[in-house]
């Protein structure tokens, strides 16, 4: 029997997209189905930069497309932030949506057949609004493509890499502000990273002894962990989806947006003591080790297996 995965923005330049092509090439690698990736109408974004490697192209197709050829066999792969198609109730065939973040829908298309989280936040977040407790299972880091960089004494002492996503210029001008208010005497300079390819950003990563991730809200945040596996001591917020691997404290230093002065103070502590900094940076990558790709495959494999047989 021929069966086709429709992977529904799956070229788009985001994690979470790239989330649901791999959930395809598992699909297709493991249980024998065709995909075909399914464009989004968009002015904002474009599939132009290639941000990540695929490690196979699939046909593209527009949402006509989609609605005209699944049959009853196929299945959909999809985000929770696709949720206003309202595919649940109009597609034939099964519909996997994935919850990779709790703020990217309005409300949640609650007739998809199977779902999953990234995050016990996002878990809990679902519980709480709709009834129901979706299986979690985690990203995925590629440990081969990490390289563990520069040693620790090498990198530069008072450069921080930074990353975020709402109100991020606002952010690091007023963390900027409250430093010099309160710890005058801490010299650093902020590097961004936005924007770059994958594997560029992660050479970036493995260069440099800090990583302050910015963003208010994440699913799970992988950005963080991926500085983690290559070296960094991460210092920022933790997003509430990066609880489930942030300890602060003990593999970082993280803090609830918007704690903007309790930050300022982390990152003080950070840099005024080099050699706790290395310590929770050496924590982090051997964290970071759970997140591997094969181990995260696996799960997959066996959460497919249910919904395909």
């Amino acid at each position: 029997m021929s069966r086709t995965v429709y992977i529904l923005g799956g070229y788009l330049p985001y994690g979470g997209a790239y989330a649901l092509y791999t959930i395809g090439h598992i699909l297709q690698q493991h249980f024998g189905y065709s995909c075909r990736v399914v464009r989004l109408p968009s002015t904002d974004i474009t599939e132009d930069r290639e941000l990540f490697h695929y490690p196979d192209k699939y046909e593209c197709v527009e949402i006509p497309t989609l609605m005209s050829d699944m049959s009853k066999d196929d299945l959909l792969v999809m985000g929770a932030a696709a949720s206003h198609y309202g595919f649940g109730l109009s597609l034939p065939g099964k519909k996997l949506m994935c919850i990779l973040g709790y703020n990217t829908f309005n409300v949640l298309d609650g007739f998809c057949d199977y779902y999953m989280c990234n995050s016990k936040f996002v878990q809990q977040f679902i519980n709480t609004l709709y009834g129901f407790a979706p299986p979690l299972i985690p990203p995925f880091i590629d440990l081969k493509s990490i390289s563990s960089g520069k040693p620790w004494q090498e990198r530069p002492a008072n450069v921080i890499l930074t990353h975020g996503k709402q109100f991020f210029p606002e952010l690091v001008r007023e963390l900027q502000k409250r430093m010099g208010a309160r710890h005058p005497s801490v010299e650093f300079e902020i590097l961004y990273t936005q924007g770059l390819p994958h594997h560029e950003f992660l050479e970036q990563l493995a260069k440099y002894r800090y990583f302050m991730p910015l963003s208010p809200c994440e699913g799970f945040g992988l950005t963080p962990l991926e500085a983690m596996a290559c070296g960094c001591c991460v210092v920022g917020f933790h997003a509430n989806g990066g609880l489930d691997y942030m300890r602060s404290g003990v593999n970082c230093e993280v803090v609830g947006y918007p704690q903007l002065d309790s930050l300022a103070d982390k990152v003080s502590g950070v840099l005024r003591n080099p050699d706790k900094a290395e310590s929770l940076a050496g924590q982090g990558m051997i964290d970071a080790q759970h997140y591997d790709f094969p181990i995260i495959e696996r799960q997959w494999v066996t959460y497919l297996s249910e919904i395909v047989r």
